[in-house]
């Protein structure tokens, strides 16, 4: 029974071998370095704010790809949202907007 167990079990035989182990240490001793070299910090809160973020809304806005529409093509929700009512709208013959 090995250090890692089965974390590092690449070949999936249930045993780790040497070189493994190895890998294992490897591993995480780079990542022990990158994060004594570059420690985390976190910039806003965990939770709350920063999810009403103006920047954020891209990552959470319906999708527009069927219309060939994209958030990073836009500058803001609202110009997106009116950019995608528009494509629906000429899509289906009918040129009325509803709010």
């Amino acid at each position: 029974m090995g250090f890692f167990d089965d974390i590092f079990d690449f070949n999936g035989d249930g045993k780790t071998d040497f070189f493994e182990e190895w890998l294992g240490y490897a591993i995480i001793n780079d990542c022990m370095k990158q994060e004594e070299e570059e420690p985390y910090t976190l910039s806003a809160p965990a939770f709350g704010s920063h999810m009403d973020s103006n920047d954020d809304w891209g990552l959470f806005c319906e999708d527009g790809s069927d219309y060939g529409l994209y958030p990073e093509d836009f500058d803001t929700q609202e110009e997106f949202e009116d950019a995608l009512e528009e494509a629906r709208a000429s899509s289906s013959g009918n040129e009325t907007h509803i709010p």
